[in-house]
């Protein structure tokens, strides 16, 4: 269904990015590293200005060199902010779908919800509550939904993180990490949002 990385671990990602840019950097005009995340951080690093495509091979831009000295931190909040921002994520998806577009076209709210929250929410509670909000027919169907293209996304780039729920084994809780939280206050100063 979506073409995100479904197994890696923010650090794996973040790790298989500095990796592919430092190849970049050697110039040695040996294959790309490969790994199970190489696809969407093509398409990242794309988007973000870090390489140029399109020419017969991928160069790494000065912003891109400029990437691999920031701190692991920044490297992981540019990398979500080129996803939260700039990517269209109906790419993800077989075929344009409506509901992702105005997921995509609300996507504040998401970071809104869960910094209101102070803690961790089980996500299928989540989802019916921000389905509820966009005015969603079928929250229900909505769910997998804002699981593929939101949450997924934010425990890649370390802005949340799954939890088990003590009360549910078959559910998981989401909830924003510290530098999640940090996140969403800059992305919605950015925004002109207040979060009081």
């Amino acid at each position: 269904m979506t073409d995100t990385p479904q197994e890696s671990t923010p650090d794996e990602f973040l790790s298989n990015t500095v990796v592919y840019l430092q190849h970049l950097a050697q110039k040695d005009g040996g294959p790309l590293p490969e790994s199970p995340d190489s696809e969407f951080i093509d398409i990242l690093c794309d988007l973000g200005k870090l390489t140029l495509n399109g020419t017969g091979k991928t160069l790494l831009l000065k912003r891109g060199k400029e990437f691999l000295t920031m701190p692991p931190t920044l490297q992981r909040l540019s990398l979500f902010q080129t996803y939260w921002d700039l990517l269209d994520w109906n790419y993800l998806f077989d075929e344009d779908n409506p509901q992702i577009t105005h997921l995509q076209d609300n996507r504040l709210n998401v970071l809104v919800l869960l910094y209101e929250l102070q803690g961790a929410i089980e996500i299928s509670e989540f989802c019916t509550f921000l389905g509820h909000k966009l005015g969603v027919d079928d929250p229900i169907a909505f769910q997998q939904i804002i699981i593929d293209t939101c949450l997924d996304p934010m425990v890649l780039f370390g802005i949340a993180e799954y939890a088990e729920d003590p009360n549910n084994m078959l559910e998981k809780r989401i909830g924003l990490t510290e530098m999640g939280r940090q996140s969403t206050q800059l992305i919605c100063d950015q925004s002109g949002v207040s979060l009081e």
